[in-house]
Formats: structure tokens, C-alpha cells, sequence
């Protein structure tokens, strides 16, 4: 009677049986040792916008200091009262600290709005961190400076691994003055090769505020016992060494 009616399709249910392991188990989730925090500072006084930020980082790390710290901060606060400042506060903390930084345009950025000063600190990110900064006399001079900064960073890899490290780290921050950047990349390539860079140019409010450019500056600061050095047209960059291919170390 009227068309024939099709039977619905079978539904085919397998059961896992979860007591066995599967065939094509996924891998087990990789447990990082990194720990990062941040701190971030609006006070007036650079010293105090510094310290500030420096406290919230450790804060953040569990009392501990930073192996490394990336500074980022307006260029209308002077430089050199920060890095006596965060070398200071190193040095309370044993001393460990590779940090560089730079200015940039406003500042930065916070969940709780607009900052002066702004610093990432980050522990166990590699199981060797190099650093170097070198000038950049012009931007005719600005590939040469690539190159130095370069071969210094690999002259403080070789020196921290008594000489058993010579080859580029596995991914390199850099921070250079806007002078020739392009040039400068080619520099650090000519002694690096095709590493990983993340970085860029230093800033300051001239755009802004329509004044003459020139105000930013780079800092460098190493656990050692010199200063901690800032400049105003230089190439900083930290090298970090991410796999430890000789077992160097027990990281």
C-alpha cells in the first residue's frame, strides 16, 4: 500500500574498553619550569617607578629575582636613575639578573591602564643567558655594529661555558636604537646565521608631542660587577640557549 518505506540506517556503537592502553596514546603533556611575571609602574620618580616594578616581579616569581628581565619604559624618565636603580635591587636579590630594555612611545599598556614603566621577568626560560650591547656610531656604521654585538655575545657564551659553547643561541632578543635597523640585522646574520630574533626599535614621544626625535635609550646589565650600562644609539641583545646540547647543565 502507497511507496515502500526504507528501514532507518544501523547505528554501530564501539565501546573503548579504558582499562587498556590505546594504541595511539596522545604524549604526555610537556611540564615547563619557565615562570614569568610582570610589573608595571606609574609612579613620577624613576627610581621609585623602577623599584616598584622590579617588587611586583618578584612578587610574582615567589620572592624570587629574575634571570632575566626585558624593561620597557617612556623616554621621559632618565635612564640612567633606572639602571642604578634595578641594579640596586639586583644586587639585593645575589646579583643574577641579565636585563635589557628600552624606551618606547607612551609608555606601556596595563589591565590597570597606562604605565611609565613596565618589566617582564622570566626564570628558568633558558639554561644560558648571554648579553651584549655595542654602539651605533651611524646608520653607515650600523651593519659593523650588528656584527660586534654579535661576536661580543658569543665571546660571553664561550666565556660563561669555559669555552665550550660556540654556537649562535637559539633565539635572540634584540633592541636597537632606529638607526639602520635593517643593516643591523645583517650584521647580526653575518656572525649568527639564521638564528630567531625577536626584538625591535627603541621610541620616544617626539610624534606625539611634535618635538625634535632623539629622546630614546637602550640598557644592558649583565650579573656582573660592572654598571649597568645605558646608551642612546646602541644595538642591546640577550642570547638565550634554550637546548643544552653539550649537558652542560642540568636544566
Amino acid at each position: 500500500l502507497g511507496d515502500a518505506v526504507e528501514p532507518p540506517p544501523m547505528l554501530s556503537v564501539r565501546l573503548r574498553d579504558h582499562t587498556k592502553t590505546a594504541k595511539h596514546a596522545p604524549p604526555e603533556p610537556h611540564a615547563s619550569r619557565t615562570r614569568v611575571a610582570v610589573g608595571c609602574s606609574a609612579a613620577s620618580d624613576a627610581a621609585a617607578a623602577a623599584e616598584d616594578a622590579w617588587w611586583q616581579v618578584c612578587q610574582g616569581l615567589g620572592g624570587a629575582a629574575p634571570e632575566l628581565a626585558l624593561l620597557f619604559c617612556s623616554s621621559n624618565i632618565d635612564g640612567k636613575t633606572v639602571a642604578a636603580a634595578l641594579q640596586r635591587a639586583s644586587e639585593a636579590k645575589g646579583g643574577l639578573t641579565t636585563l635589557v630594555g628600552q624606551t618606547s612611545q607612551g609608555g606601556v599598556l596595563s589591565k590597570r591602564g597606562g604605565a611609565r614603566l613596565g618589566l617582564v621577568g622570566l626564570q628558568h626560560a633558558a639554561w644560558m643567558i648571554t648579553a651584549a650591547e655595542y654602539p651605533i656610531i651611524d646608520a653607515s656604521q650600523a651593519e659593523a655594529a650588528g656584527e660586534a654585538g654579535a661576536k661580543a655575545l658569543l665571546a660571553d657564551a664561550k666565556r660563561q661555558s669555559a669555552g665550550r659553547v660556540t654556537s649562535p643561541p637559539d633565539l635572540l632578543l634584540l633592541m636597537s636604537a632606529p638607526v639602520g635597523e635593517e643593516a643591523v640585522l645583517r650584521g647580526v646574520q653575518k656572525v649568527l646565521g639564521d638564528v630567531t630574533v625577536f626584538g625591535g626599535s627603541s621610541a620616544d614621544e617626539s610624534v606625539l608631542n611634535g618635538t625634535e626625535p632623539g629622546g630614546w635609550w637602550q640598557l644592558c646589565g649583565t650579573a656582573s660587577a660592572e654598571a649597568w650600562r645605558v646608551s642612546k644609539n646602541s644595538v642591546v641583545m640577550a642570547g638565550l640557549y634554550l637546548l643544552d646540547r653539550l649537558g652542560l647543565h642540568s636544566y
